[in-house]
């Protein structure tokens, strides 16, 4: 089966780094930046950014799932760019530096987004459809799951903590993702 694949966990972690962390900060950024002192349009403000960066860059996800295989680890490291962010945040939640630090976390988050969807499609031409699916239902279980734990830490003050150990995730998914997986058999 696709779950048998050390390719397709491969590309389970990257979604998750790439569509499952996006939905555990979209949760909680807006609360931890007024539990850090900012404004609430501010933070509401910083919120808006984050979507339209990761939107903004998502074209050129596309641009680079379908190039070299340089352009491919580079988008492979986009959650570099989000643990980054995150690790900015648990240590600076001023207006201009959490700017900073979301831009980047948009960009971390789009930049990975084309590459899963096309490796998951050249791993299994004859199952797309169903490939994408489970691609797309089961690493968003992940963010059921954390969202109250991330929740729980920031009513505990904790917070910083909390963004640190996602950003540790996020650094871990980017180096299993630099390599492009090999070719596997196709899909039964």
């Amino acid at each position: 089966t696709a779950l048998a694949m050390p390719a397709m966990w491969q590309l389970i972690v990257l979604f998750i780094a790439a569509n499952g962390i996006t939905i555990l900060v979209s949760s909680w950024l807006i609360q931890y930046l007024v539990n850090h002192g900012q404004h609430r349009w501010i933070a509401g403000a910083l919120g808006f950014v984050l979507f339209a960066v990761t939107a903004a860059v998502r074209e050129f996800s596309g641009q680079l799932a379908v190039g070299s295989p340089e352009a491919q680890r580079l988008a492979a490291a986009g959650p570099l760019l989000t643990a980054a962010g995150l690790a900015g945040l648990a240590v600076d939640t001023a207006a201009l530096p959490a700017l900073a630090w979301v831009i980047l976390m948009g960009a971390g988050f789009a930049l990975p987004y084309a590459l899963v969807i096309e490796r998951a499609q050249r791993l299994f031409p004859d199952a797309r459809a169903e490939v994408i699916a489970v691609l797309q239902t089961g690493p968003n279980v992940v963010p059921m799951a954390v969202i109250p734990a991330i929740g729980a830490a920031l009513d505990a003050g904790h917070g910083a903590d909390a963004w640190l150990a996602l950003a540790a995730f996020l650094v871990a998914a980017a180096l299993l993702n630099l390599r492009a997986p090999r070719p596997a058999p196709a899909y039964p």
